[in-house]
């Protein structure tokens, strides 16, 4: 090295020692003292003639720079851990029922094969130093030849074998040289960044010294992505490509080429589809598990080219026609294209390959919408030609017989359930058949085509063709209906083909072949109601010959026509919709009952019965009973003045059952007919009238009065809890009723598992259990006292075992409350059995916190120690424990729930969300929001064993507290968010909350340390909340966090941050 070659030793430049050192704090400063180090011995060791290691000890330097980048920081996973967590996948999938087996090999493969081709990126420093640009700039670093971990990985190994042998001075000042250039490329500002690239996408191709300059400058996607999308030269292109800077796209990873379409994409659409035709050539060259990712992005890229793309869209959709996604965006395209355009029958081609009954409508009817109105006399017979294909495969396929053609004529327009895509093909078939003779392809070249085609499909297209020809000899056609004839349906494309041949007039001799094929009819059968099939074949083709070819079959045709009428030419004209829904339908409407007396109402409904017209049209006394239902429930006053005589005139149960569910759901109005109703119930279970069979089964009718004895038990239960007036004799009857329910052995269908509150009540015991509860509760606010055998029954009830047991407390669990109001002293002397006994007594508690409507200071101050072993077993628990805290209970002070729960980190999670959500309705200057902030305040104050950053994270639910005043709320989240490095739930409901800034200082530093968190979507929501506030700031007022949110946005690859300025700086 001469003395002239001093000035070649370049310092970092000022802004590149700010940004190391803001970025890496203390290890930034060791950086900048190491390369300065490492150049102070090297010019020292220029005129060193004493021996010393100089160039040694400036490689050193040179280490330690590159490794105080990577230290302390995480490595990313890498290696034999990430191979043996996609093995362990693979088996779960494998194991899986109908798996796609094949499909989750390739994925294996694909991490296998990835874990390969990276592995120059594993090693101790390699892995940190890629964890740290992935959290920097929310991706990998570029890959290949521009790979800065590779540069990095090189520059190391080569001043690391520069210890330890002796160390030429030209190769320690080329290695310094090289690492200068490291840190220059990866600690510039992004401002810097952003501003070289736009220079440098603005100049004009001239040669590869531009793309070394690229090299130097980009280092990520993002970089990548604003330089192509700002590019104006489209000389560039092929030169980028031979460089190896277009690569091609990989799954899961940005494709900076997209940023093309920007720019170029607009302006040289046709030089970015050739570069798009050498990549999807190159595609070949992947694994073939890898090819349709990429494939799939290159039309992604196409289908925004317009007609230069076509070619592309076109051999995409023919390489993976049946995947969804290809399917969707080559329709796409050819819904945008012109129709003329080659690409419409070339997507065609590959995407209309589907069998008889596939029902992808939107796609088929779309393209062959786009083949028809594109036709000309240049395409005419190849689009025909290519349908009429498609077609004949479809109708020649095994289940091409179960698809219902109908009798309309195939161009009548299609309706919306006609989805099937021989029915929809068929129809634009027969429809470009029709333009395709308008421009001038002869009629036998089109017989070629539709004659191949198997079935009524070709049969009925042949006579579309020939019903227009003008160049077909009227006997070709007359021969065509003769052989139609055998088909036992006329058709809307018979009757034009027949209406041709007539209004040719051919004498009757050459007609004589249609009454020749129609035969003589069969005789007479023995059944009237069984008529022959030639019968109906003859009445079908009436419609559509002249009579006087039906000499013999009028009579035949009159008998047909007695049992189905005429049929009606306008058939032909109207397509019959595949499906059709028909709903069950009550005997009388609504308006006809309650327009009568109510008696005379119950009489006419209990006299109605099925026949075979109500069963066709789905009439059933199910229905009727309902339509009861709604007619009581709308004047249940009315209906309940003689409730005896109606249950005593109505008889059948289901029209009973229905008439007591409305009084029950009507039983608030109807309290001062109380003692009637129960006469009437008591009528009902005694009398049981024998059920007339109205129906099929028991949907259409009750064939027993159990639903009925239910229906009473519900009806008594909402009398009770609406405080209705009842006699002795009545409660008793009451009491009576609801204990034989709750004797009720269990119903043989009964879920062993299910022990929910709703099954529970589902079942007679369990409605028993609720009726014995109202009523006892009836009688301790109407009465003197509860009758002792209540606390009898609940203390029979606790003893029972077995699964009526677990119903029988999920019932007490859902009304402990009422509990504790009614019988306090007999639940305080059960604490023991009811919640502490074995699992039967865990399981009970369990059930009281998953059903605790609302919490009671007897249930926080009884149950403390069970509520925190519960909280602990199930998450479900954790908010009654919150609520002892909420409403200052003794034993549930914050410390004390906290110091509990962080036995489990997990459900300590869990309790930091629901704190918020509990309190998430809460006024600012109410009591319990204070201590659920306290709470907060408290997880952040705790060491990180005992509250750790998993549990803060959850904390993003108070972003729904809009309660909390911001000047709270913004100071907590953005310590919580320093906590967790920026991670936490909830990141886009945060940023809203801070898009206007309403704390400043804080509001931003929370969109600062949201950025690059959580899922894409988040992410990108999180950036566009940032870069609305900075636009917002711009214009309004100095910020202190302006500058670091906008260097991290451009880091995240959002350039245009790198356009606003501070309000302080503008002019």
């Amino acid at each position: 090295m001469s003395q002239n070659d001093n000035r070649l030793l370049l310092d970092l430049p000022p802004e590149v020692v700010e940004r190391v050192v803001a970025e890496l704090s203390a290890q930034g400063e060791k950086v900048v003292a190491a390369l300065r180090t490492a150049a102070v011995l090297i010019m020292q060791a220029v005129h060193d003639e004493s021996g010393l290691r100089l160039a040694e000890s400036a490689a050193y330097n040179l280490r330690e720079a590159l490794d105080a980048v990577v230290t302390g920081r995480t490595p990313v996973p890498g290696g034999l851990p990430v191979v043996v967590e996609a093995w362990e996948r693979f088996e779960r999938e494998a194991a899986q029922p109908g798996n796609d087996d094949a499909a989750s090999l390739d994925v294996f493969r694909a991490v296998i094969r990835k874990t390969t081709e990276k592995q120059e990126r594993d090693s101790y420093h390699q892995n940190r130093l890629l964890g740290y640009l992935r959290d920097k700039s929310g991706v990998d670093p570029l890959a290949g030849d521009l790979d800065p971990v590779i540069e990095y990985q090189r520059l190391r190994r080569t001043v690391s074998q520069g210890l330890h042998r002796d160390t030429a001075l030209d190769t320690v000042t080329g290695s310094y040289q090289d690492t200068l250039a490291w840190f220059v490329r990866m600690f510039t500002p992004p401002d810097a960044i952003v501003l070289r690239l736009r220079e440098l996408a603005a100049q004009p191709w001239r040669g590869a010294e531009q793309v070394d300059r690229l090299r130097e400058t980009a280092s990520n996607p993002h970089h990548l992505r604003l330089f192509f999308a700002r590019l104006v030269d489209p000389a560039w292109l092929d030169p980028l490509y031979e460089a190896g800077v277009v690569r091609l796209p990989e799954s899961g990873t940005p494709w900076p080429v997209a940023g093309l379409l920007e720019g170029l994409g607009r302006s040289a659409s046709a030089a970015v589809a050739a570069l798009a035709r050498r990549l999807l050539a190159d595609c070949k060259q992947l694994p073939a598990e890898q090819r349709l990712d990429a494939r799939f992005m290159l039309l992604t890229m196409a289908t925004q080219l317009g007609a230069d793309g076509h070619t592309i869209v076109g051999d995409i959709a023919t390489a993976h026609p049946d995947v969804r996604a290809v399917r969707s965006l080559a329709a796409g395209t050819v819904k945008r294209a012109d129709p003329t355009d080659p690409l419409v029958e070339r997507v065609g081609t590959a995407l209309l390959n589907a069998g008889p009954m596939d029902r992808d409508n939107y796609y088929y009817q779309l393209l062959l919408d786009r083949l028809e109105t594109g036709m000309t006399p240049d395409n005419v017979e190849k689009r025909t030609r290519m349908v009429a294909a498609k077609v004949r495969l479809a109708a020649g396929a095994q289940n091409a017989d179960w698809v219902a053609l109908g009798i309309a004529r195939l161009t009548t327009d299609l309706g919306e359930n006609d989805r099937q895509f021989l029915i929809v093909a068929s129809h634009y078939l027969a429809r470009m058949m029709a333009r395709a003779q308008v421009l001038g392809v002869a009629s036998r070249q089109l017989l070629a085509w539709v004659t191949a085609i198997p079935g009524q499909v070709g049969e009925r297209l042949v006579c579309r063709i020939l019903a227009c020809a003008e160049d077909i000899p009227l006997q070709d056609k007359i021969d065509h209906i003769t052989r139609r004839l055998a088909s036992p349906t006329a058709t809307g494309d018979d009757q034009e083909l027949v209406d041709a041949v007539l209004a040719a007039r051919p004498g009757p001799a050459r007609l004589a072949a249609w009454t020749d094929a129609l035969g003589s009819p069969s005789p007479l059968p023995a059944d009237p109601a069984v008529l022959p099939r030639d019968w109906a074949r003859a009445w079908r083709w009436s419609a559509i010959l002249p009579e006087h070819l039906l000499t013999g079959w009028q009579e035949p045709i009159t008998a047909v026509a007695e049992h189905h009428g005429r049929l009606d030419r306008e058939a032909f004209d109207r397509r019959i919709p595949a499906f059709f829904s028909q709903w069950g339908q009550s005997a009388y409407t609504e308006e006809q009952l309650a327009a009568l007396p109510v008696l005379d109402a119950a009489r006419l409904i209990a006299g109605w019965r099925p026949d075979a017209d109500s069963e066709q049209r789905l009439i059933s006394a199910r229905e009727l009973a309902r339509t009861l239902q709604a007619v009581v429930a709308a004047a249940p006053s009315t209906w309940s003045t003689d409730p005896v005589a109606v249950v005593e005139t109505l008889r059948e149960p289901v029209y009973v059952l229905h008439y007591f569910r409305a009084l029950t759901e009507k039983a608030a109005d109807v309290i001062s007919y109380a003692g009637g109703i129960i006469a009437a119930a008591r009528l009902a279970r005694s009398r049981r009238w024998a059920p007339t069979i109205l129906g099929n089964d028991d949907f259409d009718f009750e064939p027993g009065w159990h639903n009925v004895d239910t229906a009473i038990i519900e009806l008594v239960t909402a009398l009770a809890e609406h405080d209705a007036p009842m006699a002795d004799e009545h409660l008793d009857t009451a009491w009576s009723w609801a204990l034989s329910a709750l004797d009720s052995p269990p119903e043989a269908d009964e879920d062993p598992v299910d022990v929910s509150y709703n099954r529970a009540i589902g079942t007679p015991h369990g409605r028993g259990l609720q009726t014995v509860l109202a009523l006892a509760d009836w009688e301790q606010r109407n009465t003197a006292a509860i009758r002792p055998r209540f606390l009898d029954t609940l203390d029979r009830v606790i003893r029972t075992t077995g699964l009526v047991a677990m119903r029988y407390r999920a019932i007490l669990a859902w009304e402990r409350p009422r509990l504790e109001r009614i019988a306090p002293v007999w639940l305080d002397s059960r604490v023991q059995a009811l919640f502490r006994d074995g699992d039967i007594g865990r399981a009970t508690v369990d059930l009281v916190l998953a059903y605790s409507r609302y919490t009671t200071p007897w249930l926080h101050q009884t149950l403390r120690d069970e509520i925190i072993a519960a909280a602990l077993r199930s998450a479900g628990a954790v908010p009654c424990l919150l609520l002892g805290t909420l409403h200052g209970e003794p034993g549930y002070d914050v410390d004390e729930v906290i110091a509990v729960l962080r036995k489990d980190p997990a459900v300590l999670a869990e309790a930091a969300e629901d704190m918020a959500h509990l309190v998430q309705n809460s006024s600012a200057d109410s009591p319990v929001l204070a201590t659920a902030t306290r709470f907060w305040q408290a997880l952040l104050d705790a060491n990180r064993d005992v509250a750790p950053v998993e549990v803060l994270r959850r904390t993003g639910r108070w972003a729904f507290v809009t309660g909390l005043p911001d000047t709270i709320w913004a100071p907590l989240t953005a310590r919580t968010l320093t906590l967790t490095e920026g991670r936490i739930d909830y990141p886009g409901e945060i940023a809203d909350r801070c898009e206007t800034v309403p704390v400043p200082g804080d509001s931003t530093r929370i969109l600062l340390l949201l950025q690059g968190r959580g899922e894409p979507w988040e992410q990108h929501h999180v950036a566009q909340v940032a870069l609305k506030t900075l636009h917002m700031l711009s214009g309004d007022r100095p910020d202190d966090n302006f500058l670091p949110l906008r260097t991290r946005l451009v880091e995240l690859g959002h350039d245009a941050a790198a356009d606003l300025t501070p309000y302080e700086n503008q002019a």
